[in-house]
């Protein structure tokens, strides 16, 4: 809402891999795990989209977004 379109689309392509996730245990106060990979960042989007990340989150896990790193 009030952003402009891009006047062509802009389609990005990535890869999900499971094998390329790294584990993050506890983040910032979580729980159980998570594999987590950055798979867009900033330099991806002409948009205030900052980033798309892939994530894995084990049954029962409760993680938390704050304090993540790329």
């Amino acid at each position: 809402m009030g952003v402009a379109k891009d006047p062509i689309p802009q389609f990005a392509t990535m890869k999900l891999d499971s094998a390329d996730l790294k584990l993050v245990l506890q983040t910032n106060g979580g729980t159980g795990i998570v594999l987590r990979r950055r798979v867009l960042g900033p330099a991806a989007f002409y948009t205030p989209w900052a980033y798309v990340d892939h994530l894995i989150v084990q049954r029962g896990a409760t993680p938390t977004q704050a304090g993540w790193r790329t």
